[in-house]
Parts: structure tokens; C-alpha cells; sequence
């Protein structure tokens, strides 16, 4: 037989399925991918993601249950089961004799989260305040040395200097959380639209698409991240300064709990109080994702597939 012919008759045919051993060597592969695709559809379920949830509050549990045991002083820093219990008291309204005087925790926790709603919605106005400065140069010379210049100052600084312009009110905590909240959307959105893919730019130009086209198709969709995460970071802040004007400039709903707690060294309470502002703040910040979740449907689906390729 020549070597042609034998190399003819190694060929396999057209239609015919490769040998067996070729076919288990590519059975390890595919079992490897299925237990990676298995894995990976748990923990991006509903119930892998609240098992995660509940293992990292447990870690979080036990870790403050070691300190405490090693402080020894429930003075300086009391255990967890105290301050639920504690926080669970305070929700029921048994509180201790010496601070009757206190406001009740949920309409504590409700005027508190009216502050929040209130400034961080005046505070949305830095979105379009961004774009505008991230998309037009002169806009951007005029607004950004103003932008820097009251971002870079401590805001906390700043606050007792708007009890005496507006009395200690509701509106001026309002205006603290207005305050400590605009400028991170400002920058983050600024940053979002001002570096937007040079790319998506000329697709834009080369379909010769107009300045709304260009911004409601191009800007928008690419900055989309960045906005929300402006918005998340914004949110955050929000909570920060509705409790530090509680504190420092109304005196009043979960800063006056705490810091009557903190006056009679009950640490139980005063840390469930801190509870109660840590609870808002969980709470509050899922409004971002929600809203991007059900309004960019399309953003949540891209992000799932550049996950799935990785």
C-alpha cells in the first residue's frame, strides 16, 4: 500500500461521528463547563444570593461577637445581642426612664427619611448640571473651578454655619443634605458624558445625528453607569448629611436619639440607633438599582452577558 493510500485510510468520512476515544477525551471539558454554568446560575439566583447574604451576616455576626468578647467592657463597645435587643425596645417603645424625653424610633426614623427624600431629590438637579458641563466646553470652564473648589471643602464644616441663615428647621437640614449630595452626582455624571467612547462619537457623526440624537442615543446609554452610580453615591451621602443635621443643626429625630443615648453612656442603644440609620441606608440605596433594573432593562441584560462570557 502506498503512503497515500494509507494516509486515505485514516480519513475519516463525511458524516460519519469521530472515533470514541475522541470523543471522551471531550467529556472532562464539558463536565468542568456545566459544573462552572451550575455554579454560576445558583449564586445569580434569588436563593443563592440570600444564602451569600445570610453567610456574610453571619461572618459579620461572629467577627463583632470575637471583638466584643475581647473588649470586655460593654461600655465601649456592647455585643450584638444587646443592642437587637435594645433596638427591638426601642421599635416597641420601652425605653429607659431617664430618656422618656426622646422621640419614639419610627417617627424618629420617618422624619428622617423625609429629610433624605427631600434633598436628595433637589440634589437630582446635578444630573443635567453634568451633561451640560461634560458636553460643552465652555459650560465646563465656567462650572468646573466652582465645582472643585466647594467639593474639596468638608461639608460637616459647613454646617453650623446654616443654623443661624435658616433657624434649624426642616429646610435647613435640607439644605445639609442638599449640600453633601450634589456635587458627587455632579462630578460622577461629568466624568460619565465628558469621556463618553470616541468611537460611539463618530458613529454619531458619520450618520450626521443631531445634538438631541447625539445626547438621547449615544451620551446617554454610554454614561448610563457612571449616572447611576452618581446617583448611588449621591443617595449615600444623602443619609450622612440627614443624620449629621440631625445632630448638628436641628437637633431632632435619630441624631437627638443617639446623642441622648450617648449623654447617659447606654452604648446598647446609642449602637441601635446607629442600627436604625445603617437600616435607612440599605434600604435607600436599592432605589438606584431598582430604577435601572426596570427602566434599562437592556443595560441589566448587557451586564449579565459580558458576566456570563467571563
Amino acid at each position: 500500500m502506498t503512503t497515500k493510500a494509507k494516509r486515505d485510510s485514516t480519513t475519516i468520512p463525511v458524516g460519519r461521528e469521530p472515533p470514541i476515544a475522541d470523543r471522551e477525551s471531550s467529556i472532562p471539558l464539558v463536565k468542568t463547563r456545566t459544573k462552572r454554568r451550575l455554579s454560576f446560575s445558583f449564586f445569580g439566583s434569588i436563593p443563592g444570593r440570600i444564602s451569600l447574604i445570610i453567610i456574610s451576616l453571619a461572618v459579620f455576626v461572629g467577627i463583632w461577637q470575637i471583638l466584643t468578647n475581647a473588649v470586655n467592657d460593654q461600655v465601649i463597645l456592647a455585643g450584638p445581642i444587646p443592642v437587637i435587643t435594645a433596638f427591638a425596645s426601642l421599635l416597641s417603645g420601652n425605653v429607659p426612664a431617664a430618656a422618656a424625653h426622646s422621640e419614639n424610633l419610627g417617627s424618629a426614623m420617618i422624619e428622617t427619611l423625609e429629610m433624605i427624600a427631600v434633598g436628595y431629590s433637589i440634589s437630582l438637579v446635578g444630573i443635567p448640571i453634568g451633561i451640560i458641563m461634560g458636553r460643552w466646553r465652555a459650560a465646563e470652564s465656567i462650572i468646573d473651578p466652582w465645582v472643585n473648589a466647594v467639593y474639596a471643602i468638608p461639608m460637616v464644616a459647613l454646617t453650623p454655619l446654616i443654623y443661624p441663615l435658616t433657624g434649624g428647621t426642616f429646610s435647613a437640614a435640607v439644605l445639609v443634605v442638599f449640600l453633601i449630595s450634589v456635587f458627587t452626582i455632579i462630578v460622577n455624571v461629568y466624568s460619565g458624558v465628558k469621556y463618553t467612547s470616541n468611537n460611539l462619537a463618530e458613529v454619531g457623526k458619520t450618520f450626521g445625528a443631531s445634538e438631541f440624537q447625539f445626547l438621547r442615543k449615544i451620551i446617554l446609554p454610554a454614561s448610563l453607569p457612571d449616572i447611576v452610580a452618581g446617583m448611588r453615591l449621591g443617595l449615600g451621602r444623602a443619609v450622612l448629611g440627614a443624620f449629621v443635621a440631625q445632630v448638628l443643626v436641628t437637633y431632632s429625630g435619630l441624631g437627638q436619639i443617639m446623642m441622648n443615648y450617648q449623654n447617659l453612656i447606654n452604648t446598647p442603644y446609642m449602637m441601635a440607633t446607629v442600627f436604625a440609620v445603617a437600616l435607612i441606608g440599605i434600604i435607600a440605596l436599592q432605589s438606584p438599582r431598582i430604577i435601572e433594573h426596570y427602566f434599562f432593562k437592556w443595560k441589566e441584560t448587557e451586564r449579565l452577558e459580558r458576566g456570563f462570557k467571563r
